[in-house]
């Protein structure tokens, strides 16, 4: 089942304690539960939302190594949200393959992929691609599905943010 763990924040959250919702919001995510970052505005804060987007964006910049950005920050009433998912990890079989075909590249110019059904080749496979294009780097990659590609796109438009 899915956990949905949520850290309220006020416009006022002063940078000790930011820090410590974020380590917390850190520990959620590793322990594979979504995080609902919440700015709470009361009063006289209704007047500057953009205190409260600061906010969100500073702990999305240090929780983006650990998550996908759901939904990004949106004001609704008087509270300002986004929702965190978990980065998805390689299991220990696609791990396996992921180091024997980098060893199999080493010493030939192409490799092979053999995979069950429903075990990740796609994800394998892009996570590869990844490894080898480098950070910065572009890579062409064709899915078998629109499906997939969609969700994929999804999932890297919003990790950007």
């Amino acid at each position: 089942a899915i956990t949905i763990k949520e850290v309220r924040l006020k416009p006022k959250t002063d940078d000790h304690d930011l820090h410590t919702k974020t380590r917390k919001a850190r520990e959620f995510l590793q322990e594979g539960d979504k995080v609902k970052l919440t700015v709470l505005f009361r009063g006289r804060e209704n007047l500057h939302p953009e205190v409260g987007r600061a906010l969100l964006d500073r702990m999305l910049d240090q929780l983006g190594p650990h998550a996908v950005i759901e939904s990004p920050p949106r004001l609704v009433g008087r509270n300002m949200s986004a929702m965190l998912a978990p980065k998805k990890q390689p299991l220990p079989h696609q791990r396996e393959a992921v180091d024997a075909v980098k060893e199999g590249l080493a010493e030939a110019d192409r490799g092979k992929l053999i995979m069950a059904c429903g075990t990740g080749k796609t994800f394998t496979s892009l996570k590869i691609a990844e490894q080898l294009a480098g950070a910065g780097g572009r890579v062409l990659f064709l899915v078998p599905s629109l499906a997939l590609l969609g969700s994929r796109i999804r999932i890297t438009i919003f990790s950007r943010r």
